[in-house]
């Protein structure tokens, strides 16, 4: 027994003279089997997480490429069945990030086609889904035009004030004609003539500012 307690200390003893690199060394020597399967899990997490990404973006290429292959061939006569590949794609591709330039074409595609009660409800869902998207920005003004189209004007002129009020710049043309002519609509005189001159004065290169001073001769009249 004393030998055996000798030849601890002298372990303990000649450890205490190891450098540090020694020491690294004999913990890695120890530990080379549980090191190894370490290493392997995260070889396999790395390349599982690659294959993943790759995945997704192959997907999204693939996504893009069908989408842009359908919106330069939509006319009024395969309208229908674009809104049935449309359909498809979004189904297909959901949850894929992109996959709002789908449904927002398809909501648009609905509306040019009469359906605007199938399109109204994915520009809602576009707006609430995607708050910060550009896509959203454009639902809005589509989904004012659509109710507007469909004699929603008091729900119109709701998604109109919200562009105006916004930072969406690049809508707030339409979305002041659109309340010239919902106001009109709604037999609110004052109110139309205020946007149709709010959108001659702030945009007076527009191609629709002929229109809009023909609408205010009218009012005014």
């Amino acid at each position: 027994m004393a030998t055996v307690i000798r030849k601890k200390k002298d372990k303990k003893k000649v450890d205490e003279f190891l450098s540090t690199s020694e020491r690294i060394f004999l913990y890695i020597s120890d530990n080379l089997l549980k090191l190894s399967m370490a290493l392997a899990v995260l070889v396999v997490s790395f390349l599982a997480f690659t294959y993943a990404n790759i995945s997704k973006q192959g997907n999204r290429e693939l996504m893009f490429l069908d989408i842009s292959k359908i919106e330069r061939t939509i006319t009024d006569a395969n309208r229908e069945s674009a809104i049935k590949e449309l359909e498809g794609i979004v189904k297909k591709f959901e949850g894929v990030e992109g996959v709002v330039y789908a449904k927002h074409l398809l909501a648009r595609q609905y509306v040019f086609a009469g359906h605007a009660e199938k399109g109204e409800p994915i520009f809602k869902d576009i707006k609430g889904r995607y708050p910060s998207s550009l896509f959203s920005q454009l639902a809005v003004l589509d989904l004012g035009l659509s109710l507007e189209s469909a004699g929603k004007c008091d729900s119109a002129v709701a998604q109109f004030q919200s562009i105006i009020g916004g930072q969406a710049v690049f809508s707030q043309p339409d979305a002041y004609l659109g309340l010239g002519r919902c106001q009109e609509q709604l037999g609110k005189k004052p109110e139309a003539l205020k946007e149709y001159k709010e959108f001659i004065q702030k945009f007076p290169g527009h191609p629709s500012v002929e229109f809009a001073k023909i609408q205010v001769r009218a009012l005014e009249s």
